[in-house]
């Protein structure tokens, strides 16, 4: 089974819930909640309302590893499962379970490259997710993700999407850089800034402007090949530009102006290699 510390109160009041280390070798999230977690055993941080929830390392095998995952990607597999067939649906059913649970989810995540800026997803805007990314450490938010995943040969079964058929809120927030000791801190100014938005705990934070960036697809590897540049999360491409070679010969190139998101360098065949948004 996996960690879980729960925090409740006596006071009525939101429930929310902490994710970490979805991703095994995404680590900033994981850090930062078990630091919330001394400073409320200590009673440097003190809850006002509500509950807490809080499952710091969400896939214990590829954690143990340092890798993404082991066998299912576990942020692409959230469900309820009755008869598991490996450890990672075993999570992603826990998981599903601990939304299911609450109210408000904050998935706390990191990315591939040195450099990159901290970010956040907001697959479905309303007033409540709205609220968790207005609370966010970040300049960016990129919106549009289902949409690209409609017709993507990936299943996306992820938290937001979960949290979304279930009548729950949640974000996701890409910390920056899985090894950057920065992505912790901005983590925990995250959880800190979302407790605070949600009059769970008294924390003073300015909402910070953001800029909207919408994604427009998501490109699959489909074999052996190498990205053309060393491109970093956020680099402008233009029209034509050629982005990606396969080995074989063919061009994967930019059908319009725009950026880049979350290249991987090393992406496996079959797996997502990089997105495409607009402003």
């Amino acid at each position: 089974m996996l960690t879980r510390y729960v925090y409740e109160t006596n006071v009525p009041g939101p429930r929310l819930l902490l994710l970490g280390a979805v991703h095994g070798n995404e680590t900033a999230g994981s850090k930062a909640i078990m630091r919330l977690k001394e400073a409320l055993d200590s009673k440097k941080t003190v809850l006002k309302c509500g509950s807490l929830t809080m499952l710091p390392v969400c896939n214990p095998l590829a954690y143990a590893q340092g890798v993404r995952f082991v066998e299912k990607n576990l942020n692409r597999i959230i469900r309820r499962f009755e008869r598991p067939s490996c450890p990672e649906e075993e999570f992603a059913d826990e998981v599903a379970q601990a939304i299911l649970q609450n109210e408000y989810i904050l998935d706390l995540h990191s990315t591939h490259n040195a450099g990159e800026p901290p970010f956040a997803f907001l697959d479905y805007p309303g007033a409540q997710t709205r609220r968790l990314v207005a609370a966010a450490d970040v300049d960016y938010v990129i919106c549009n993700w289902p949409e690209i995943y409609r017709d993507a040969p990936i299943a996306d079964y992820c938290t937001e999407y979960f949290a979304h058929v279930s009548g729950r809120y949640a974000i996701t927030l890409e910390c920056g850089y899985h090894y950057d000791r920065a992505a912790e801190e901005i983590a925990r100014k995250s959880i800190y800034n979302v407790l605070a938005e949600l009059k769970m705990i008294d924390y003073p934070f300015e909402v910070r402007d953001k800029s909207y960036l919408t994604l427009k697809e998501v490109v699959i590897k489909k074999r052996a090949g190498h990205l053309q540049k060393n491109y970093r999360h956020l680099d402008a491409v233009a029209k034509g530009e050629v982005i990606g070679l396969y080995e074989d010969g063919e061009k994967v190139a930019a059908d319009y102006d725009g950026f880049i998101l979350i290249p991987n360098h090393d992406a496996a065949d079959g797996t997502e290699w990089f997105y495409l948004a607009v402003k």
